[in-house]
């Protein structure tokens, strides 16, 4: 898929593709990846990870994402690949 859409700028067509981190956050979470492991940790009572948490994860604040995609569609150059994250290599047991 992004292959296509980044090969429309070949054809005149002002396209990119916006990649967004594992984890999209702000304070008013109520739905996605996070919030459920939020959840479940109050269900239970405690956080799990695999292993010794130590696997990394990437995180953007949804705002942080808004602009790159604002930016990538007012001044983006057509056929590029943005990456949208602001903190990288997070380990697990650190969300947690």
């Amino acid at each position: 898929m992004e292959t296509a859409v980044v090969g429309l700028a070949e054809q005149g067509v002002r396209s990119s593709v916006v990649r967004i981190a594992n984890i999209a956050h702000s304070m008013t979470d109520h739905a996605g990846f996070l919030a459920q492991l939020i959840a479940l940790a109050k269900e239970k009572g405690f956080a799990r990870y695999p292993g010794d948490g130590a696997n990394l994860w990437n995180a953007v604040h949804v705002r942080d994402a808004a602009s790159l995609f604002r930016l990538a569609l007012e001044k983006g150059p057509a056929g590029r690949y943005w990456h949208a994250v602001g903190d990288g290599a997070v380990p697990l047991r650190e969300i947690a």
